[in-house]
């Protein structure tokens, strides 16, 4: 099982291969060895993801067929099928908007100052938003999509309508931390 040079947390297993037959020699290995250890792989919860290819790979486990998908969940981070990130992206400012909602007491009490409020939206809401950004592409799109939900956000804590064109107070308050 040396080659299996893989991602391996608790009882989750991610195969990587750049050609179907080292991912079907894996899949292979990976239930040998668990067999000879008294484990059995769960076909039911193995999936198969195709990165940008054109005609999906099938594979099989103690032959049974494995399901493809288009895209999975792995470590909080959305995985899919075109290679993209726009899937990941949105499901991270879904889930930083769910906690910047949650702090909506805080950023609505005046006895807190707005260096401690974009303190507490740079600990707590943009730590969620940008959670394993460096395996992101960078592009103009995502960036932008990222920028609009951040300022948004910045513009409430501020409590600027979005009728006033205050940019330079929204660039203070980033420059403030």
């Amino acid at each position: 099982m040396e080659h299996l040079n893989d991602f391996e947390l608790a009882h989750d297993v991610v195969l990587v291969a750049q050609r179907r037959s080292d991912m079907q020699s894996k899949i292979d290995d990976l239930a040998d060895h668990s067999s000879a250890a008294g484990l059995k792989i769960n076909v039911n919860k193995t999936k198969s993801l195709d990165i940008n290819t054109v005609n999906p790979s099938s594979f099989t486990v103690a032959g049974q067929a494995v399901e493809n998908v288009e895209s999975f969940q792995y470590l909080g981070s959305q995985m899919a099928s075109d290679g993209g990130t726009k899937i990941d992206i949105g499901a991270r400012i879904k889930k930083a908007r769910v906690v910047f909602a949650s702090l909506r007491n805080i950023w609505k009490n005046n006895q807190i100052s707005r260096r401690t409020k974009t303190r507490i939206f740079h600990s707590n809401v943009k730590s969620v938003l940008l959670y394993a950004s460096e395996t992101w592409c960078v592009s103009v799109e995502n960036t932008q999509r990222l920028l609009v939900f951040i300022n948004r956000c910045l513009r409430y804590i501020i409590r600027l309508t979005t009728g006033s064109l205050m940019l330079s107070s929204i660039v203070d308050v980033i420059r403030s931390q």
